[in-house]
């Protein structure tokens, strides 16, 4: 009888096979029914992980055809296949996974944040429709200090990601963090002009919200930030 490859030494080298992307080997270890897709690393990565952060397109859809596989797994750090490729914007790789119907694209890390916020702050626009486009998808996710979505990239004044959040009919701009703070105090509070006209001209945003006006009052001459 043979033995299961479960963990420990044969997690290491199936990693190293998954690492370098022998998409021919990975058919022929899936085949085999002692094979565990979901299989930990000595470090706590996964065969999704890797082939994840890696924009392995090919080993992702090996992977996910796999009805073993669990792609909502998460690490010690509660970092998921679907937040990894964002590390280095791989829409392609996202695109696959959320095709998946077992994916469940709100899962957070432990600091609260979800592939959302995470592709918000990063500015990977293609990424953000790609999420939003989910229905599964809950754009008012907030973190452990209540920052959104929509909070995250008026941090550095990217325009682009909050016309596409606004544009999406189950945002609610008007949720505040721990502070009391809205999207538009914090866009005021930034300088971002252009964030705070997107925010002005939005029909669902409030503007009497508990410190959204005391910004605008004080400094009515707000100017644009650059961006890095």
């Amino acid at each position: 009888t043979g033995t299961a490859w479960k963990s420990g030494n044969s997690g290491s080298r199936l990693q190293a096979v998954y690492n370098q992307g022998h998409a021919s080997v990975v058919v022929l270890l899936l085949a085999d029914e002692r094979l565990d897709p979901n299989i930990v690393n000595q470090d706590g990565s996964r065969a999704l992980f890797c082939a994840a952060v890696n924009g392995d397109t090919s080993v992702v859809k090996l992977l996910l055809a796999d009805e073993r596989l669990d792609p909502n797994i998460a690490d010690k750090s509660g970092i998921t296949a679907l937040i990894l490729p964002l590390i280095k914007g791989h829409a392609s790789v996202v695109t696959l996974l959320l095709a998946d119907e077992r994916l469940d694209p709100n899962i957070a890390d432990q600091g609260g944040n979800t592939a959302l916020t995470r592709a918000a702050l990063n500015r990977y626009d293609s990424v953000v429709k790609l999420l939003l486009a989910d229905e599964r998808l809950d754009p008012n996710i907030a973190d452990k200090s209540g920052i959104t979505a929509l909070i995250l990239p008026l941090i550095k004044g990217h325009a682009s990601v909050v016309t596409l959040l606004l544009a999406d009919e189950r945002l609610d701009p008007n949720i505040a963090d721990q502070d009391g703070n809205t999207a538009l105090t914090c866009a005021a509070l930034n300088r971002c002009d252009s964030v705070v006209k997107l925010l002005l001209a939005d029909e669902p945003t409030t503007l009497f919200s508990s410190s959204s006006l005391v910004p605008l009052l004080l400094d009515p001459n707000i100017t644009e930030p650059r961006e890095d």
